[in-house]
């Protein structure tokens, strides 16, 4: 199976999808994600070491909505 985008490019495994995900989103789409999406007491908490966690769940977000896995035309059923 292959991974598609929403604009139709396609990519042969997961982590290549999830590798373009990563490089869509710059530092101001996963900002503007963690405050739409969590209370500022969070954010806060996340100010220390796990400042991580928010922009892994960002990409994983955008990864989901914007991702699907498509069939490869090359798989051949026996």
């Amino acid at each position: 199976m292959k991974w598609q985008n929403q604009y139709g490019d396609t990519f042969d495994t997961r982590d290549d999808a999830y590798q373009d995900a990563e490089e869509m989103l710059d530092s101001d789409d996963i900002l503007r994600w963690i405050v739409d999406n969590y209370p500022a007491s969070t954010v806060l908490e996340w100010m220390g070491d796990k400042a991580l966690d928010p922009t892994l769940e960002c990409i994983d977000a955008y990864f989901n909505e914007n991702y699907m896995e498509v069939e490869d035309d090359n798989d051949e059923n026996y």
